[in-house]
């Protein structure tokens, strides 16, 4: 909700004259983009995987991701109709049920303990974000062009040590992370999990703590980082006050996607 003012406000400013109430169309009592769509809120490390996900909703809901693709092409075309959007939301809610129990299924294979679903909220990319998934006809999009074009982090400040067992447990034997390797912190996998929602030639920027470039955990990420990525940047700012009253060294990491094997 807080991410959904600031940019309205920062719209406002940019653009002042197209946002003034007097220029409301009549027939309409919106002036303000509806950013439900675009604004999602989950734990970004923890659903079911993503080929996974794009092989069930493909086969089983190919009507519904067309259906989907209509309603947002309607919505651009008509940004002061927002039913569009909640007529979106209708459809994702049966969708996400879906790819809630299939989750619950592929839990149960890997033996991790249900509980996981109540200590967080898993997030399906694939499903929230279907227009950078699946094209116009609801077919998955090849994977050269398949994915964001940017993803811009600041990941969570854990230490293994203080990390929920369950989630950790989760991260080791999902086998979704190949990086979530002896006493990793959270940065590692949330690099590995920008990765792999980058479409080739993506950019990534992370500002992140600087454990994973010395450690030994830091070794599978650095060799995936050195593979199927242009580093252009690695600025460190351990030394400037980023975070006030804590004893974080953080870098600035920018790389481009060269490629990546989605883990399966």
């Amino acid at each position: 909700e807080v991410a959904k003012v600031n940019l309205w406000l920062e719209a406002i400013k940019l653009a002042p004259k197209e946002f003034r109430y007097d220029r409301l169309p009549p027939e309409t009592n919106y002036i303000l983009p509806n950013l439900k769509m675009n604004l999602r809120n989950g734990d970004s490390l923890i659903g079911l995987p993503e080929e996974l996900t794009i092989k069930y909703l493909a086969e089983r809901f190919r009507s519904f991701i067309q259906s989907l693709i209509r309603l947002r092409q309607h919505y651009i075309e008509n940004p002061m109709e927002p039913e569009f959007v909640e007529q979106i939301e209708k459809v994702k809610d049966e969708l996400r049920r879906n790819l809630n129990e299939e989750f619950l299924r592929f839990l149960k294979e890997k033996k991790i303990p249900h509980q996981i679903i109540e200590q967080t909220i898993p997030f399906h990319w694939q499903l929230e974000f279907f227009h950078v998934f699946f094209d116009e006809n609801g077919n998955p999009l090849m994977e050269s062009l398949r994915g964001f074009d940017v993803v811009l982090g600041n990941p969570p400040y854990v230490e293994n040590k203080r990390l929920n067992e369950i989630i950790k447990r989760y991260l080791k034997d999902s086998g979704i992370y190949e990086t979530a390797y002896k006493l990793f912190d959270y940065a590692v996998p949330f690099i590995e999990r920008a990765l792999q929602l980058l479409k080739q030639g993506g950019r990534f920027g992370y500002i992140v703590t600087n454990k994973f470039m010395v450690t030994d955990y830091g070794v599978r990420v650095r060799e995936i980082l050195a593979k199927n990525t242009t580093i252009e940047e690695i600025l460190d700012v351990s030394y400037l006050p980023v975070f006030k009253g804590t004893s974080i060294y953080p870098i600035v990491l920018i790389l481009t996607k060269k490629q990546f094997s989605r883990t399966t």
